[in-house]
């Protein structure tokens, strides 16, 4: 008798960066739509097909200052890249600012 010795692969694991509560002080200034619309023009976001992204999470919805985020990715050197120059307002990820003012990241 044959013994069937199928290759599964190897599992498919994902990485993610947390950053429980980021701070900037024109976040206030912006509301939520307009940050998601800003997220979508910088092409930021979730994957629901690839499993990888970014992923927010609103935190203090009277002040605003506050917003958590999530990168999800294959590889951890991808999650922690992605983490640094993710949001909209980072100059890591575009020359121009959009959005000045002082940020603070608490993790």
């Amino acid at each position: 008798s044959s013994v069937s010795t199928q290759s599964t692969g190897p599992p498919n694991f994902r990485f993610s960066v947390l950053a429980p509560r980021l701070f900037h002080t024109n976040l206030s200034l912006v509301h939520y739509s307009v940050f998601f619309q800003m997220c979508r023009a910088h092409h930021i976001g979730y994957d629901i097909r690839e499993r990888e992204g970014a992923i927010f999470s609103l935190i203090d919805s009277y002040k605003r200052d506050l917003i958590g985020m999530t990168v999800v990715e294959p590889d951890l050197v991808t999650a922690s890249r992605h983490s640094i120059g993710t949001s909209p307002w980072s100059t890591r990820r575009s020359p121009r600012r959009t959005c000045q003012g002082r940020t603070t990241s608490v993790l």
